[in-house]
């Protein structure tokens, strides 16, 4: 996979997310919709960001989002994972 159709696929995993976390909100479940923004917002700065590398950027950032969020379900926590799991299968 080139690094033009990896970022293609991080798109369509973004903006699945972005869907499922206005079905969040439109449903009435504002905090588990603010989590996977939250993480959305995360991924997007880490692609805007690729100093050290990608995989590590978000990385870090899915560590520090674990530190700050309190994600009991994991639905910030699946936005990363789907996007690391793209990436590692690229590599």
């Amino acid at each position: 996979m080139t690094k033009r159709q990896m970022l293609a696929e991080i798109d369509r995993v973004l903006e699945d997310e972005k869907a499922y976390a206005a079905r969040l909100w439109d449903q009435g479940d504002i905090g588990r919709a603010k989590l996977a923004l939250a993480a959305i917002g995360e991924v997007e700065a880490a692609l805007q960001a690729n100093g050290q590398g990608l995989l590590d950027e978000l990385r870090q950032r899915r560590s520090e989002f674990q530190s700050l969020w309190d994600d009991e379900d994991g639905v910030g926590g699946a936005t990363f994972l789907r996007v690391l799991d793209l990436i590692e299968a690229a590599e």
